[in-house]
């Protein structure tokens, strides 16, 4: 079902190595109470008798019980975080929208209404160009080569470059050095001219990437040969308007290019400001960040309920296992109950000894389900998606 090899023995090595955690823990709660001195209550001391009898699938009942847990709780502790770094991550001047598709002959109207309509927002227009990878160090790149390949994204994606004289503000060069303020003004009539070019440090790991490197990029059909400059670390939360690539100024000289565009707006100047948009330049793209949010979160949120239905699935269907291990046991505990009361146990008793019992199997099996997906949860947040992990004691308890 993952049609990845690595995905699908990822999970499988968990699930066993969750399966031994459980049992190993089994072993060592039954050890730990033949240890224990006896208890002066009947009743606690039958219950921990029931525990550790022979053929009582204790271990089958807390593995059902401790994976069940794990994977519900690992559920509800990665959407919980999804949702608090979406919520955090926002920046107090984060944009209200972003513009797309603005043509050149657009621009000055685009910039006058803007303008007009919110005299008091901040807005940035940046140039930009689609284009893919054709070749890297003089090698070819074919797309189909890397498809269905870890992070092959790199290599098969349409990339949005842009050409900027200054160092964006969430952008840290890491090696190498950002072109010079005054760069020199070269016209680059020729396309088989290299330009500079700064890579976002990811994907010149993925890409293969280093100081020097060579990349060539195919924009509609015209070649734009580009050195790799530098390379810069990218903070992807800061809602600025980020890229991949940035390439040194003027790189965009002959080269058929649009703008995108970052505007804060007053919430009483959203609507006035689509609607002017809209009359004047149909083609332009709004997309309001608060929006998107809300989606994201609501789409969070019934994923989540989906994978959570299926873990219930899952939770009964061990249900169903331990009720039929308890049935194996019935007319053993029927025999015993008929004794407990042939000698003078209440109905009470017999309750209170059966509940203690079950208590301590499903909390213990609990516990180590709530450490496993405790477990789980950071190694997903922490390597997958790149988000902190946080304790959050209300989920676990």
């Amino acid at each position: 079902q993952a049609r990845s090899l690595f995905l699908g023995l990822v999970f499988i090595l968990a699930f066993a190595l969750a399966l031994l955690i459980l049992q190993f823990g089994v072993w060592l709660l039954l050890s730990g109470l033949r240890k224990l001195p006896r208890p002066q209550s009947f009743v606690i001391r039958q219950a921990l008798g029931n525990v550790q009898r022979p053929g009582n699938y204790t271990t089958g009942m807390a593995v059902s019980i401790g994976i069940g847990v794990m994977v519900i709780v690992t559920i509800a502790l990665v959407k919980t975080s999804l949702l608090a770094a979406i919520e955090d991550q926002i920046p107090e001047d984060a944009p209200t929208f972003f513009f797309i598709d603005i043509q050149p002959d657009q621009k000055s109207q685009f910039e006058q209404i803007i303008q007009t309509q919110t005299p008091t927002s901040t807005y940035q227009l940046t140039p930009v160009v689609r284009a893919r990878i054709d070749a890297i160090d003089g090698k070819t790149v074919n797309p189909e080569e890397h498809k269905r390949k870890h992070n092959g994204w790199y290599f098969t994606r349409e990339y949005v470059l842009t050409a900027l004289r200054d160092l964006p503000k969430d952008n840290t060069v890491v090696k190498g050095h950002w072109w010079p303020t005054k760069q020199q003004r070269r016209s680059h009539a020729s396309t088989h001219e290299s330009i500079g070019i700064s890579v976002e440090d990811k994907a010149a790991k993925n890409l293969g990437l280093d100081l020097g490197s060579t990349v060539e990029f195919d924009i509609q059909g015209a070649s734009l040969s580009t050195v790799v400059q530098s390379t810069r670390k990218v903070d992807w939360g800061s809602f600025s308007t980020n890229f991949f690539m940035i390439l040194a100024p003027r790189s965009f000289d002959d080269v058929p290019l649009t703008y995108i565009s970052t505007a804060k707006v007053n919430p009483k100047e959203e609507t006035p400001l689509q609607q002017a948009l809209v009359r004047a330049l149909p083609n332009i793209t709004a997309i309001k960040i608060g929006d998107v949010l809300a989606n994201i979160a609501r789409l969070l949120e019934q994923l989540a309920w989906a994978i959570q239905g299926m873990a219930m699935l899952s939770t009964i269907s061990g249900t169903v296992v331990m009720v039929a291990a308890l049935s194996s046991t019935r007319y053993r505990r029927l025999y015993e109950s008929a004794i407990l009361k042939a000698i003078g146990g209440t109905r009470q008793i017999i309750v209170q000894t059966f509940a203690i019992e079950f208590a301590i199997l499903g909390s213990f099996a609990g516990l180590i389900g709530v450490g496993l997906a405790s477990l789980l949860s950071w190694v997903l947040l922490h390597f997958f998606l790149d988000i902190t992990f946080d304790l959050q004691p209300t989920i676990l308890a």
